[in-house]
């Protein structure tokens, strides 16, 4: 145990409020403020986050028994922008997560993963316009898989021959804590996979600032703060061993997140870290917060694994904006990769030009606001114009490559392609140069 530290003490004041009921102010990172208001309904609590002085809440969350919903409506403009649930049917645990990443008031991604221990499942589907009219959800990915995530190095692909979790130690009577998160436990005791003292003092040092880590992730991404925090004031332990035997695996873990159900069916959940991980004592703590992420919220990694997903980002950008790891090398990426869309901006904002298909809609939505319709058309002979098919399209767009949502484009470049498929073609009436706004710079 550990005398503890003032990030882990202002963790706990949150959790103490959140568990038992009451109001907390904090303070972000940035200097803005959170109002946190927990208080019981029923047999259900509800816990709700206000930004500043705001009277609306950007996030509330609803907890009764195991089953778990969020909604957060973090531009405050009174239509939900996110959606989370977790529930159990027939026994699995099933969570969606819908988001409205444009925030135009449609959800236009769905995620559903299936399952918790034993094999995942995880159905990806976007919003899109459907043969024969209407709008739904067509399924873009679905992937199957073992319910243990792993933190792997570059170029490491899994083994299937090897076992991420063999080596855990099996006697887990003997273990080790911080004040701060009585819940994370790490194995010790001498028996085959435990933490010997050299290892169990730096993961405890590194555990230490676990605590102000979650402080970042709540200011950047109040659902994934929020799912951390109420996973840390579950009741449920986390074990961490250092029986990992799997080269090229830094660590692996049970995905979360924990419940009563899952853990009477399933049985303790484990974290499993590999020797060479934990004598990289300089990111450690990084790599505990990956681990974390996948126990606390339950996220896996996403299709291809290429380090940019929520979990590399966010582990990175919270671990003092750390390079390390698969993916790296991009913090003002991590950022917004990790932030909710609200939180976007603040990690800065880029000029990209992307070619827009179909020209009639940039027509349509030009229309009034300073873009000549006659540039809409390339010249193909005296008198004789064609309609564009492609226009090259200015707009800013966030760090991780997103579209800041606003009315049509901040510059435009028409007829990159026409109906007759010539390319390449340049002469325009007076068409204008692909220009900025510089108004809209930060």
């Amino acid at each position: 145990m550990d005398a503890g530290t003032e990030a882990g003490a202002r963790l706990r004041a949150v959790l103490d409020v959140e568990r038992n009921g009451g109001e907390i102010i904090v303070q972000n990172l940035d200097g803005t403020k959170v109002r946190i208001v927990s208080r019981l309904e029923g047999t259900a609590r509800v816990v709700q986050h206000f930004n500043g002085t705001m009277n609306r809440p950007a996030l509330t969350a609803r907890y009764e028994g195991d089953e778990v919903t969020h909604w957060g409506d973090f531009n405050e403009d009174t239509r939900v922008d996110y959606q989370y649930v977790r529930r159990f049917d027939g026994g699995v645990m099933v969570q969606t997560w819908l988001e409205d990443k444009d925030l135009n008031g449609e959800f236009e991604i769905r995620r559903t993963q299936i399952g918790s221990r034993g094999t995942v499942k995880v159905v990806r589907e976007r919003m899109q316009d459907l043969e024969g009219g209407g709008r739904g959800y067509v399924v873009e990915s679905v992937e199957e898989g073992p319910a243990v995530e792993e933190e792997r190095d570059e170029g490491m692909s899994t083994l299937a021959t090897c076992d991420s979790m063999a080596g855990f130690p099996e006697d887990l009577g003997s273990t080790a804590s911080l004040v701060d998160l009585p819940n994370l436990q790490v194995v010790i005791g001498g028996a085959p996979g435990a933490c010997n003292s050299e290892q169990t003092s730096r993961i405890l040092e590194a555990l230490k600032q676990i605590p102000a880590r979650i402080e970042c992730l709540s200011g950047s991404n109040k659902d994934l703060g929020q799912l951390m925090k109420s996973a840390f004031s579950s009741g449920h332990d986390l074990f961490i061993g250092c029986g990992g035997q799997c080269p090229g695996t830094r660590a692996a873990t049970d995905v979360g997140p924990p419940s009563d159900f899952d853990a009477a069916l399933s049985g303790p959940y484990r974290s499993n870290l590999n020797a060479r991980g934990v004598e990289n004592a300089e990111g450690l703590d990084r790599t505990l917060l990956h681990e974390l992420l996948h126990w606390g919220a339950g996220i896996r990694h996403g299709p291809g694994d290429g380090g940019t997903d929520t979990v590399w980002s966010c582990a990175r950008f919270c671990s003092r904006c750390s390079t390390d790891g698969v993916g790296g090398g991009f913090p003002a990426a991590d950022c917004a990769r990790c932030s909710s869309p609200d939180k976007k901006g603040s990690c800065g904002v880029q000029f990209v030009e992307h070619t827009l298909e179909g020209c009639e809609h940039f027509a349509a939505q030009s229309r009034g606001r300073g873009v000549d319709p006659n540039y809409l058309h390339c010249i193909v002979s005296e008198g004789v114009a064609s309609t564009c098919r492609a226009c090259r399209v200015g707009s800013y767009a966030y760090c991780d490559g997103g579209l800041i949502p606003r009315e049509g484009p901040v510059a435009f470049r028409c007829c990159t392609r026409c109906d007759e498929g010539r390319l390449g073609v340049t002469q325009f009436r007076g068409s204008p140069a692909l220009r900025v706004d510089r108004r809209f710079r930060r």
